[in-house]
């Protein structure tokens, strides 16, 4: 039984492991046999069977009534429609499932974010709200929260489940208790919110009869005027036992019968449909009605239907008898209602018709108020007080009450603030001084009065006197104060404390009365002086600044020492002399006049400074200050000359040096024969110098205050001397002519046939001559070419640092044209190989960098020296191996080139070449790299087999081909082998998938042995 385990489990373990690295066996096998990959046309298209939604389980809810169902492919709905039964007090909800979405208004079943509607904006407070969510997890449960905090405030919470199309619907039935504003959250737990939604719960407008007919009345006809209580309302009326129907205000009915009607009116709103208003009277056409009627004819109406004066009710009579005045015989007279009160009413009266029919009255109720209100405020008083008394205000009005009781102070009250009768008005006194408080009263009758108190009060301090200020700093030891008044808007100003701080302390003293001048008696030192009021009441006032004084009796000091200059040596300045005078004051009063720094330019050996003096801010003048003598010299000494002066000489020169100064005398000379600028720490001239090359000397002087003179330079010219001449390698036409000097020169030859004495330059009288090689050396050697054969010649050797030298003339003999051999001994001929007369390069490049890429190898090198007429790169798959070539990889002036076509994870080795014409140049050293990407079995673009620019091979172009270029025939083929390890590091998924095999395949070995 464990045997079948493990095999098994091994089993299992391989199908895992090659499931997981098949993609990557197939992409190998399509690398190493180059076929081309299947196009996804190739490929399987997977089919995904449907599945059916899962059905949700219907939400349980306080509603009884049958679950509804929905048939595969038809559209659910709900039926029957749910009874929503309203409970006093409670909330009742209903969960609607299967509803269908489509009869929903406003939903968006393509949005795919959480959202939740309602549907409608508005609800009257007992109607159903039925929301619905689209855009939620399928399958996920959150929490449904409707609340409104308007009164009374309500929060019902319930849970609902997204269905597979991630939508879910809900049924709140509102609890007819009217709020404005509903909140619908939906959150997930208890805290994120997802999505929602407001909606408005409106009130039904309420709905009034203005006018109406008379009960009873003998008119066939009847108009109602009415109003809602919600602007843009519906109406709809109706008359006895008819039904509702759509109205207008006025409504009229024509056509009535004798007998009792009735009329009712509603009104239609955001918030619904309100309830009726109606109206009940009677119509009899045989009536015959006596009219008496009872209206206010006379009386001063004042504020909210109040009278302010007795009311005169008058009486009208008529009949509906013919003629109706005729036929009224006792119509009552004016009734005049005197009594205060919210309610004063006339008395019925009657009248009679000639026919006996009576008539009574109305019934006319008025309010009267007859009767000023009253106002007062306590703690007013004429005289001044030292604290702000309490001010209540008292108002009163027995009849119609009090409508408003205002205050102002100092100004009318009529325009005033308003407060409420017992108000305390303490706090809002103005403040210290003089004031009027005003109060006015009004009852709702629109009687009124007024009262006006006066309130004197000083509760302040006298205000802080200014600064007190004398003369300071001062010498004098008397002293006189002022300052600026202290002020007091109440009482006014009694007399003044003063202070002293500092050497001599005073504490508080009066100075006896009010005058805002004082004087003192202070010896030297420093002080504050202070002041403050006090005023009539005994009220002292807050203290003034300090002010300073500082009384100084000590004369200040003067010292003068130099500041600036340059100094420098032997006590010497090399500038101007800036002399500063340093002031001091002990007294503590400072320096009001110090002397400006004093400058001393002229040039001598013993120039002074001024003695002056200064002035100390108390008016103490100090002593003559010291005197500061000093040594100016700021002239250089004279530029140094030479002897003998700079210039060509054919010998060796004692070359002297010599300077002067005026004033502080020469100091000394430092030179130097190096070129570089001469300064102090340079050789100390001593003595002559000996000039035996050529040289040049710089030099400067130093007088005795350290001043530097100009810089001499002086260039000597040295022939250098030439020795050893010697010609060697003469053959039939050419020879090497090497000789030394004694220092570095240049190199030239001239020769002729013919020997010459020594004539005038640049030839000295000879034929021919070498271009001059420019670099001075002291070993030289030049070679001569297109010489005859067998020809005697004469030259000599010119070389010159400045000036320049000619040699001895010396002579040589080329060869003849027959004694040439070979090295068999027998007479050379002319070779049948190709002849290239073009010369290679100076240098080799540099390959500095090979950087792979995708199936390319970037390389970059140094520029070869000239001549250079174009470049070669070659490359093998070995060190030192290197197979194929490509000329035309640029000219002069190439430094990098991007070999492409390479086979990804091989390793490469490159070198590069310049050549001119048919003269390939030295190799450069060797580099390798490795590309990435696939496999290429072909050399590398523009690469040909062979092409490696030997001596022999013919200049490159656009034509190359391995005939002409090449100097190995062999093909070479690109191996088919990878190199493991880089294969293994670029398929790193792969080498994984191998050693996860390897281990269970160990793993499975080892337990087979134990067991």
């Amino acid at each position: 039984m464990k045997m079948w385990q493990k095999t098994v489990s091994i089993i299992v373990t391989f199908a895992l492991l090659f499931n997981s690295i098949a993609p990557y066996s197939i992409a190998i096998a399509q690398e190493l046999t180059s076929e081309p990959s299947p196009t996804p046309t190739d490929l399987a298209t997977p089919t995904i069977a449907p599945t059916d939604s899962p059905t949700q389980s219907p939400t349980p809810t306080d509603i009884a009534s049958p679950e509804p169902t929905a048939e595969a492919g038809t559209t659910p709905s709900i039926s029957p429609s749910p009874q929503i039964p309203i409970e006093h007090g409670n909330l009742t909800t209903t969960v609607i499932e299967n509803i269908d979405l489509s009869v929903v208004t406003g939903l968006n079943t393509n949005v795919d974010v959480p959202t939740v509607t309602t549907d409608k904006p508005d609800y009257s407070p007992t109607s159903v709200v039925l929301i619905t969510g689209t855009g939620f997890t399928s399958g996920k449960t959150y929490t449904l929260e409707i609340s409104s905090t308007d009164e009374p405030p309500v929060t019902h919470t319930d849970s609902v489940t997204a269905d597979s199309q991630g939508t879910f619907t809900y049924a709140y039935q509102l609890d007819g208790k009217y709020r404005p504003n509903y909140k619908i959250e939906v959150k997930v737990g208890s805290e994120r919110i997802v999505a929602s939604v407001t909606f408005t719960d409106g009130d039904p407008p309420v709905v009034e009869i203005d006018s109406e007919p008379s009960d009873p009345t003998n008119s066939t006809s009847a108009t109602f005027y009415f109003h809602s209580t919600e602007e843009g309302s519906a109406f709809q009326c109706k008359i006895d036992v008819s039904g509702y129907s759509v109205c207008e205000s006025p409504k009229t009915y024509t056509g009535l019968s004798n007998g009792s009607h009735i009329f009712q009116v509603k009104a239609t709103g955001v918030g619904g449909t309100g309830l009726p208003d109606s109206s009940n009277w009677v119509v009899n056409t045989s009536l015959q009605i006596v009219t008496v009627t009872a209206t206010v004819s006379g009386g001063t109406l004042g504020s909210n239907e109040w009278y302010t004066s007795n009311v005169t009710v008058g009486f009208t009579c008529s009949s509906t008898s013919t003629p109706p005045e005729d036929n009224i015989s006792n119509c009552p007279g004016d009734q005049i209602l005197s009594t205060e009160g919210s309610s004063v009413s006339s008395s019925a009266q009657t009248a009679n018709d000639a026919g006996g029919n009576t008539g009574t009255s109305n019934v006319v109720t008025v309010k009267t108020d007859t009767s000023n209100p009253t106002v007062s405020a306590t703690g007013a008083s004429a005289s001044w007080q030292s604290s702000v008394p309490t001010i209540i205000v008292s108002a009163s009005d027995s009849v119609s009450g009090l409508a408003s009781v205002k205050y102002a102070w100092d100004a009318d009250a009529t325009g005033g603030t308003l407060i409420s009768n017992g108000t305390d008005l303490t706090s809002t006194y103005p403040g210290n001084g003089d004031h009027t408080l005003n109060l006015s009263v009004t009852d709702n009758a629109g009687r009124t009065n007024s009262f006006s108190g006066k309130y004197m009060v000083d509760t302040g301090i006298p205000s802080a006197p200014g600064t007190p200020s004398t003369t300071t700093p001062t010498n004098s030891t008397t002293q006189t104060w002022s300052w600026t008044a202290a002020t007091d808007s109440v009482s006014n100003i009694a007399n003044y404390l003063y202070r002293i701080s500092g050497d001599a302390t005073v504490n508080s003293t009066s100075t006896g009365s009010n005058s805002t001048s004082f004087v003192t008696n202070l010896v030297q030192g420093i002080y504050s002086f202070y002041v403050k009021a006090v005023d009539s009441a005994g009220n002292t006032g807050s203290e003034s600044s300090g002010g300073s004084l500082t009384v100084d009796t000590t004369i200040p000091t003067l010292t003068a020492a130099v500041s600036a200059g340059t100094l420098g040596t032997n006590s010497w300045y090399t500038s101007n002399v800036t002399v500063h005078f340093n002031c001091s004051d002990t007294g503590g009063s400072g320096m009001a006049s110090c002397p400006n720094d004093e400058i001393l330019s002229t040039e001598s050996s013993s120039i002074s400074s001024t003695a002056k003096a200064s002035t100390d801010n108390a008016g103490n003048t100090s002593v003559a200050s010291n005197v500061v003598t000093v040594k100016i010299d700021k002239t250089s000494p004279a530029t140094p000359s030479a002897t003998p002066v700079a210039g060509d000489y054919t010998s060796d020169q004692s070359v002297t040096l010599s300077s002067s100064d005026s004033l502080s005398g020469f100091g000394a000379i430092y030179y130097t024969t190096d070129g570089s600028v001469p300064d102090a720490t340079k050789t100390l001239y001593a003595g002559a110098i000996t000039v035996d090359k050529d040289m040049t000397i710089k030099a400067i002087a130093y007088d005795n205050a350290g001043n530097a003179g100009g810089i001499l330079e002086a260039t000597y010219g040295i022939a250098p001397v030439i020795s050893g001449e010697t010609s060697s390698s003469a053959t039939t036409d050419s020879v090497t002519i090497t000789w030394t000097t004694d220092e570095a020169a240049t190199s030239r030859v001239i020769y002729d046939t013919a020997s010459h004495a020594l004539g005038a330059a640049p030839n000295y009288g000879y034929a021919n001559s070498t271009d001059e090689d420019s670099t001075k050396v002291t070993s030289h050697s030049v070679g001569l070419t297109g010489l005859t054969a067998g020809t005697t010649y004469y030259y000599r050797t010119v070389s010159h640092g400045s000036p320049e030298a000619v040699s001895d003339e010396n002579s040589f003999t080329t060869t003849s044209s027959d004694t040439t051999t070979g090295s068999s001994g027998g007479t050379l001929s002319d070779a049948s190989a190709p002849n290239c007369n073009d010369t290679k390069p100076g240098s080799a490049p540099v390959l500095t960098g090979a950087f792979g890429g995708v199936n390319s190898v970037t390389l970059h090198w140094t520029e070869a020296s000239d001549p250079v007429s174009y470049y070669l790169v070659t490359y093998g798959a070995s060190s030192g191996a290197q197979t194929y070539g490509n000329p035309n990889v640029g000219g002069k002036g190439t430094t990098s080139y991007t070999v492409s076509g390479l086979s990804g994870g091989r390793t490469y080795f490159f070198k590069v070449r310049a050549g001119n014409g048919c003269a390939p140049g030295d190799f450069s050293n060797e580099v390798f790299a490795i590309p990435v990407g696939g496999f290429i079995s072909s050399p590398a673009t523009g690469f040909i087999p062979g092409v490696l620019g030997t001596e022999t091979e013919a200049s490159p172009g656009p034509s190359l081909s391995p005939q002409t270029l090449g100097t190995e025939d062999s093909e070479i083929t690109e191996p088919k082998e990878v190199n493991l390890v880089t294969w293994l590091l670029t398929h790193k998924k792969i080498s994984l998938g191998v050693i996860l095999i390897l281990a269970a395949i160990g793993y499975f070995i080892s337990k087979q042995k134990k067991s």
